[in-house]
C-alpha cells in the first residue's frame, strides 16, 4: 500500500480504481470521512461476528463495509459525512460513543479481551494523522453498500474489470441511503471467513483414482490413504483434514454434507469451505474428486436452485474455480 499525504492526481486515482495500485491516505486538520476498522487476525470468529452485528445495527444506516473479496480477516465500517468537519473532534466523538459501546455490552467487552481482541473502545479509527488507512475501492475489496458493489468491465485497461466508482458515488450522493441488510452482510463474511490450520479426523469419502506421479511430490501418509490399494484405505474412507472443527461446526459440517441440515444457498459457502480444508492434505486434484463426490452422494438437493433444476455442470464447475482459487492463494507448507 502506498501512503499519500496529499490529493491524489488523476493517474494515481486511475491506478488505484483499476488494481494497478493500492493508495492510502494519512489524516489531516479536516475530513470529510471516517472509518472504523475492525480486526479480526487470529482472534474468536464468534465474538468478531458480534462485535459486527452490534456495529452494524448501532450505526447509522448510511455506514457501509469494505471486506476482502475472499478470507476476510476484517472489516473496514465507513461513512462518508455531510460536510467537512475537524478530524480531532470527529475521531473524539467516534471514540466517545465507541467507548459507550462497550459500557453497554460489557459481557462482549470482557470476551474480546479475553480472546485478545480489541473491544470497540479500542478498535483504531481512521484516517488517522499518524497512521495510513488503505482507500476504498481497492483491488481485492468489496464494497457492501446496498448491495455488494460488483466490478464493471473497461476494456481499455490491462485489468478488464474495475471498481465502479459511479455505483458508489451514486450511493454515498443518495440522501435517503440505507446499506444492505445486516444479516446479508453477515452471510456474506461467513462466506469468507479464514479457517484456522486443521488437524485431522476422519470423514466418509469415496476412493480417489491415483493420479500421474509428475503431478505430485513424495505423498504424505494422508495422501496415500486416500489411494485406493493403500494399506491404510479402509473401506472407502479415507482422512481429510476437519482442523478444530469441533462442537457446533463439526456438527454443521457433517449435517450439511449427510443431508441433515441444509440451510438454502449454501453451497457455495461449504464447498469453500471443504477445499480449505482439503489443501493441506490431498493435492489439487483429488479434492475436486472428493468435493464432486460429495455433492454427488447428498441425499437430497431441494436447497439448491442449480441443483435441482440440473444445472450440475455450474456446480462442477463452481468446484473446480473455487479448488483452483484455495490452493493457489493458499499452499500447503
Amino acid at each position: 500500500m502506498t501512503l499519500r499525504e496529499h490529493r491524489l492526481d488523476s493517474g494515481k486515482a486511475t491506478a488505484h480504481i483499476n488494481g494497478a495500485q493500492v493508495y492510502g491516505g494519512l489524516g489531516g486538520k479536516t475530513t470529510l470521512t471516517l472509518a472504523i476498522d475492525q480486526d479480526l487476525h487470529r482472534g474468536d470468529v464468534s465474538i468478531f461476528l458480534d462485535q459486527f452485528q452490534i456495529l452494524a445495527s448501532e450505526l447509522p444506516p448510511d455506514w457501509h463495509w469494505q471486506v476482502a473479496n475472499e478470507f476476510v480477516n476484517g472489516v473496514h465500517h465507513w461513512c462518508v459525512l455531510d460536510g467537512i468537519y475537524r478530524l480531532s473532534e470527529a475521531r473524539n466523538q467516534l471514540r466517545d460513543w465507541l467507548n459507550d459501546l462497550d459500557r453497554r455490552y460489557p459481557k462482549l467487552a470482557r470476551a474480546a479481551l479475553a480472546a485478545k481482541m480489541k473491544p470497540f473502545g479500542k478498535m483504531e479509527i481512521y484516517p488517522d494523522p499518524s497512521h495510513g488507512f488503505r482507500l476504498p475501492l481497492c483491488h481485492g475489496r468489496t464494497m457492501l453498500l446496498d448491495h455488494p458493489l460488483g466490478l464493471i468491465e473497461n476494456r481499455r485497461t490491462t485489468r478488464k474489470w474495475v471498481q465502479d466508482v459511479v455505483g458508489y458515488f451514486r450511493f454515498v450522493d443518495d440522501p435517503s441511503r440505507h446499506r444492505m441488510p445486516v444479516e446479508e452482510a453477515v452471510k456474506f463474511l461467513k462466506e469468507r471467513l479464514p479457517l484456522p490450520v486443521p488437524q485431522v479426523t476422519t470423514l466418509a469419502c469415496p476412493p480417489l483414482a491415483p493420479l500421474p506421479s509428475s503431478s505430485r511430490s513424495k505423498p504424505t501418509p494422508q495422501q496415500q490413504a486416500a489411494t485406493p490399494g493403500s494399506a491404510t484405505a479402509s473401506k472407502g474412507r479415507v482422512l481429510i483434514p476437519a482442523g478444530v472443527m469441533k462442537g457446533c461446526f463439526v456438527r454443521k459440517f457433517v449435517e450439511f454434507w449427510t443431508g441433515t441440515n441444509q440451510v438454502p444457498d449454501e453451497l457455495n459457502t461449504w464447498i469453500v469451505m471443504t477445499a480449505r480444508y482439503l489443501r493441506f492434505e490431498v493435492v489439487e486434484d483429488q479434492a475436486v474428486q472428493i468435493i464432486e463426490k460429495f455433492v454427488d452422494d447428498l441425499p437430497s438437493v431441494s436447497f439448491s436452485d442449480r441443483l435441482s433444476s440440473g444445472n450440475r455442470k455450474e456446480v462442477s464447475r463452481v468446484v473446480r474455480s473455487t479448488v483452483k482459487r484455495v490452493f493457489v492463494r493458499h499452499p500447503r507448507c
